[in-house]
């Protein structure tokens, strides 16, 4: 059987992983810390890289090099003892300190590293509140910060499905102002506001941030300050809906996904169309079937009409809107379950997981097809000069007042 190398042929190059437990190892564990004191007086400075390298090791080596390393009366060793890890085990680090009195007693300067400087605590966020999304997609969201002397720190967002960051303000607000600001929002705002979850909130900002990334539009120069303090996580959450109402009761119920056109009906869905401006040509070739001299009968006009939508929904649902459309109606949906209209909330939830069902095909959803058909009608108007073409745009645009 090969004997153990001695510690003293490890000192160089403190010696190979295998080479030196095989050595410690041999020791029996109540001798080591005599051994290693022994071996740090008889060779001093050449000692030290095996001590320092030990203190890195298992627990009961690390403790040993620690009480070792206060017999070398050199700075050296002061140094290897203050660069212990803080996450090092109580016992380890109580040896160190032992070590370190020890080597101060003997006259080695033994200078206290400063402090790390600590980054500003970050304020931490405390409410939030989102509207309803419009039918560009942009909605409202409103995020309360508590700093951590107690003070408030208010952040407006304009957030767009579409285009990320329309708009951010932001700054200092009393918490009784605050709490007035938010009672006139709840109580006076074009489109209901819910509270929400803060985190889900700070995700949503994640989410618009994001989509800067993938437009490769830049986002408002306001908002590069106030990201700085905010932790936005590096991936969105769940959304938020999902803790209001249960997918697989949505999806196990059929007739929700039927009566999905009804949702139009709904004051928060009065906006929701295909911009018109991408269904022009198809709007007067719909106008001239209608006004044609020629007659047709009224089933092969619902046939041209039913094959003009199909081909609209074919080149304007793509997986990527399909996803963003899906996501748009889950925040839809989180917003009407918080005012306490369920049964409009779950139609929503039922249209955003089929659309996120790929073996479906939006064709068949009847949604979908009222919203082509809305765009298609609104568009018609644009092309008789009823409506402006500026105001029927559904195209993301900054704001004009505070939301």
């Amino acid at each position: 059987m090969v004997a153990p190398p001695a510690l003293e042929e490890l000192l160089a190059g403190a010696g190979e992983n295998a080479a030196l437990s095989q050595a410690l190892e041999a020791i029996p564990p109540a001798e080591l810390p005599t051994r290693l004191k022994t071996l740090a007086r008889a060779r001093g400075a050449e000692a030290l890289p095996l001590l320092a390298r030990l203190l890195g090791e298992r627990p009961a080596w690390a403790e040993a090099a620690a009480e070792a390393l206060g017999a070398i009366p050199s700075e050296e060793a002061a140094r290897a003892l203050q660069a212990l890890d803080a996450s090092a085990p109580k016992a380890v680090r109580t040896a160190a300190r032992r070590a370190l009195y020890r080597l101060r007693q003997t006259g080695i300067r033994v200078e206290t590293p400063a402090p790390a400087p600590r980054a500003p605590a970050r304020p931490v966020p405390a409410r939030a509140w989102g509207s309803a999304l419009d039918g560009t997609g942009a909605r409202g969201l409103w995020l309360a910060l508590r700093g951590p002397s107690g003070e408030w720190l208010l952040l407006s967002f304009l957030l767009s499905a579409e285009a990320g960051v329309l708009d951010v303000q932001g700054g200092p607000v009393a918490r009784k102002r605050l709490d007035n600001q938010v009672q006139a929002l709840l109580e006076e705002g074009p489109l209901p506001w819910v509270e929400l979850p803060p985190m889900a909130a700070l995700g949503l900002v994640a989410e618009a941030v994001g989509r800067h990334a993938e437009t490769g539009a830049p986002p408002p120069g306001a908002l590069a300050p106030w990201l700085l303090a905010l932790d936005l996580p590096e991936a969105p959450p769940r959304p938020w809906v999902y803790e209001l109402l249960d997918p697989e009761a949505v999806t196990a119920d059929p007739g929700l996904l039927e009566r999905s056109g009804e949702l139009f009906d709904a004051r928060e869905f009065g906006g929701w169309f295909l911009d018109p401006g991408r269904v022009q040509a198809e709007a007067v070739e719909l106008l001239q079937l209608k006004e044609s001299r020629l007659i047709v009968p009224d089933q092969v006009k619902a046939e041209r009409q039913a094959a003009i939508v199909d081909r609209i929904i074919e080149a304007e649902f793509t997986p990527e809107a399909r996803r963003r459309f899906g996501r748009r109606l889950e925040e839809q949906a989180a917003v009407l379950a918080r005012l306490g209209r369920e049964p409009e909330a779950r139609i929503a939830l039922a249209v955003a997981l089929a659309l996120a069902d790929p073996e479906r095909e939006p064709r068949g959803i009847p949604w979908v097809r009222r919203f082509v058909e809305r765009g298609l009608e609104v568009a018609g108007e644009v092309s008789l000069g009823q409506v402006p073409a500026e105001e029927a745009s559904r195209r993301p645009r900054p704001p004009s007042a505070e939301p």
